[in-house]
């Protein structure tokens, strides 16, 4: 087994597992009931990350369950509530459903990649148990857009997104550098092909998370009167 070095790629593949799993340990430990002091303690990292509806989003939400409510006793059309129930889900809902499936993709690439690098016979065990953590942290990302669907942006799962983006840009700069500076030759085609993918994919993910509403209208309020000064 070789070792690992701190100026090699493996410290590279090191860190880029290590910050998104501390990032998703400390959203799971956000998550459980914690005593009253620590809760407070978290109160900065937890706040902005815990999900919450907007006025808006709550009035739009009852307005399709009202909907729903009368279609059911006969007072409304089906019709209606149908329209109103797609105006809040299906131009919404669908957006964390390709979240979760994007980030399938991702879980079982990262796993297969683990899987494949322990069956060879020169392995570094850096690279084996990072790409393992790696695909821990996006199996993370796969659920949580189906356990927990939001109407607005997942911004726990944009930081997320950033933070992989932000080492694979760190990867590819240092594959550029090392072969301009020192003449290190490009990984072999099918990695590079790997890390652009995945370059892609995250790119595809903050572009739907960018692409989400900040909030959801409510039919009962009128547009005139948002801009409105009285």
């Amino acid at each position: 087994m070789s070792s690992c070095h701190l100026d090699l790629a493996c410290a590279r593949s090191f860190w880029g597992a290590l910050v998104p799993a501390a990032f998703v340990f400390l959203l799971s430990v956000a998550a459980i009931p914690l005593p009253t002091w620590l809760s407070n303690l978290m109160r900065p990292i937890k706040g902005p990350l815990t999900p919450s509806l907007t006025l808006q989003e709550a009035e739009a939400l009852d307005a399709a369950a009202i909907a729903q409510e009368k279609a059911g006793v006969g007072e409304a059309g089906q019709g209606e509530a149908d329209a109103v129930a797609e105006q809040v889900e299906s131009r919404h809902f669908w957006k964390s459903l390709l979240l979760s499936w994007f980030a399938l993709i991702e879980t079982l690439a990262w796993l297969g990649i683990a899987s494949f690098t322990i069956i060879q016979d020169e392995r570094v065990s850096v690279h084996v148990a990072s790409r393992f953590v790696l695909g821990l942290t996006w199996l993370f990302a796969t659920v949580r857009p189906i356990v927990r669907p939001k109407l607005t942006p997942p911004y726990d799962l944009f930081i997320l997104y950033i933070i992989n983006i932000a080492f694979e840009l760190v990867s590819l700069g240092a594959f550029a550098y090392n072969r301009h500076a020192y003449g290190t030759p490009l990984p072999p085609p099918l990695i590079l092909t790997a890390h652009i993918l995945n370059l892609c994919v995250l790119s595809t993910l903050i572009t739907i998370v960018l692409s989400m509403p900040l909030s959801i209208p409510s039919r009962r309020v009128e547009k005139a009167k948002i801009v409105s000064l009285r």
